[in-house]
Order: structure tokens, then C-alpha cells, then sequence
């Protein structure tokens, strides 16, 4: 039976990793201590709630630096109105966003996160959905044709 395990190569001294699935190399990453010490960092950059009750449902990007100085953006969004009840999406850092600037991995944050949002156009979760889709990326500092 071929290894089907998940596993980080350390890339420096900083807590920076390549995680490794099924053999092969995935997307860069923090390792365990980095990606603790950068959520401890984390700070909300942006936030959004929902158009219809305020309580109701929320989208947010947090930006962290770590130790060598990078720029990571996680994200989150839970919005209680999909129709099978409730739906979320999480990241910690280790899935985050890197880049040099922290303006850079808000905007790939955002991007990110406006393509994981589910489809889903009609009742109330296609208002909250539309209203994030349209409220996100100048809060984020993107192009709105880009």
C-alpha cells in the first residue's frame, strides 16, 4: 500500500515548512510553534458582517507576522443560514496566505476566501453571501474587475 500521509518538511529556522501529501510536495506552510506564536500575533484586518442581523453571520481576515518577518492572512467565515443550518470555513495559519507585505496577503487572503464561499445565490445565505462577495474586495484593497 502506497503512503497516502500528510507530513511537513522544515525550510528554515523560522518555523517556514512544505507540507507533503501523498508523496509529493503541497503548499508552504508554518510549523507547529511558528503557526502558535503567529496566532497568538494574529489581528483582525478586516470583517464583515451580516446584512440581514448583525449576529448572524461573519466573515473576517487576520494578518500575522512571523518570526522572519513574513506576512500571513488567515481566514474564517460562518453564516448560519445556508440551508442545511450552518456552515463555516477556517483557517489557521498554517493554511493562510503568505506574502512580503501585509497588504499583499490580505488581498490573497481575499481572493482565497472569495473562491472557497459556497455558490448559493437564493434566500437569505445568497444575500449574505452576495453582500461579502460585494462588500470584500475593496475593503481588501482589490480591484473590483480584477
Amino acid at each position: 500500500m502506497p503512503d497516502r500521509s500528510t507530513w511537513i518538511e522544515p525550510i528554515d529556522l523560522f518555523g517556514l515548512g512544505r507540507m507533503w501529501f501523498d508523496g509529493r510536495p503541497g503548499r508552504e506552510c508554518l510549523m507547529d510553534q511558528a503557526r502558535f506564536d503567529a496566532s497568538d500575533r494574529s489581528t483582525v484586518a478586516i470583517e464583515i458582517g451580516s446584512p440581514i442581523r448583525a449576529d448572524d453571520s461573519r466573515l473576517a481576515i487576520e494578518v500575522a507576522q512571523d518570526a522572519a518577518g513574513r506576512w500571513w492572512a488567515g481566514t474564517m467565515w460562518q453564516c448560519w443560514r445556508i440551508p442545511d443550518g450552518n456552515a463555516s470555513g477556517m483557517s489557521t495559519p498554517i493554511d493562510a496566505y503568505r506574502a512580503a507585505t501585509r497588504e499583499d496577503a490580505i488581498r490573497r487572503a481575499a481572493a482565497g476566501l472569495l473562491r472557497s464561499l459556497p455558490a448559493i445565490t437564493e434566500g437569505k445565505a445568497g444575500r449574505i453571501l452576495a453582500h461579502w462577495r460585494r462588500e470584500l474586495p475593496p475593503r481588501a484593497g482589490m480591484m473590483q474587475n480584477a
